[in-house]
């Protein structure tokens, strides 16, 4: 039935629910599974500082700014793999693909972007996630419902 699932993470307990749902159907269908994470923009005094120093010629690398975003998201990875490594457990004991990807950018649009541009067969997330939205379902489920057209499995 279901081949591709991806899986929207960003750490709050409906995310956390999704990331058991979809494994617990990756294990049933025997599906691969892909854990999206979007995490906003590095702090800016640091990337402020980091414009500065380039600017004063303190840092010459005029590829700083990429390593720096590179170092940022393999953080973010890691981060993500430490805090899903119980729930993704049942995935690695099926010997099933688990892949991990991190993105920086506005969770509204980096998400449904991704979808579109991928093959996936069900996309599962949280109703509500970290964002200040107070609705009965926050406004990045609400943009992907609108915007992808993969089947989409909100999680309370």
């Amino acid at each position: 039935m279901f081949k591709k699932i991806l899986v929207s993470y960003d750490g709050s307990e409906p995310s956390i629910r999704a990331v058991e749902q979809a494994v617990e159907l990756a294990v049933i269908c025997e599906a691969a599974v892909e854990i999206l994470q979007i995490v906003g923009e590095p702090e800016e005094s640091t990337a402020a500082f980091e414009t500065a120093a380039r600017q004063a010629m303190v840092i010459e690398d005029p590829n700083a700014e990429e390593e720096y975003d590179n170092r940022y998201i393999e953080a973010a990875i890691d981060d993500a793999v430490e805090a899903t490594k119980d729930l993704v457990k049942p995935i690695d004991d099926a010997n099933l693909d688990l892949e991990y990807t991190v993105m920086i950018g506005d969770p509204k649009e980096m998400i449904s972007k991704h979808i579109n541009a991928g093959d996936y067969d069900l996309v599962v997330m949280g109703r509500r996630g970290l964002g200040a939205f107070k609705g009965l379902i926050g406004s990045v489920s609400q943009r992907v419902l609108r915007d992808v057209k993969a089947p989409v499995m909100l999680i309370r």
